[in-house]
């Protein structure tokens, strides 16, 4: 079991419960790994599973590693040339990385292409 700011939360990954007097702030997988905490706010909601991702890790859905995975889902989803006269989206995979390079930088722009190139070659 963990303590962290006076909450004990069960080992066990589909069980959490809260300590007297604490907030449940942090759950663990059976290998005792922080899998369920919101990498946003630091918490684990109510709403927190734990997801497989393709390969083979468990995540909690709302770990930064199930955000990036999803985003790179969805980014590949993208043409990979944008028609405007046709419906669906108007930016391409090339331009949706060229803006999150500008936005988040070099080091997320970069870590997003390898997770869609690793999703390209498992497809």
């Amino acid at each position: 079991m963990t303590v962290l700011d006076s909450a004990v939360i069960a080992s066990n990954a589909t069980e959490s419960r809260e300590a007297p007097g604490g907030s449940e702030t942090r759950a663990e997988t059976a290998d005792g790994s922080a899998a369920l905490v919101c990498y946003g706010c630091g918490r684990v909601h109510s709403s927190a599973r734990l997801m497989t991702l393709p390969d083979g890790r468990q995540v909690g859905n709302h770990s930064e590693a199930y955000r990036a995975w999803t985003e790179a889902t969805w980014a590949m989803t993208l043409p990979d040339r944008v028609d405007k006269r046709r419906k669906g989206p108007h930016i391409s995979k090339r331009e949706y990385l060229e803006k999150v390079r500008q936005i988040r930088g070099d080091a997320a722009a970069d870590a997003l292409r390898a997770a869609m190139v690793e999703l390209w070659k498992k497809r």
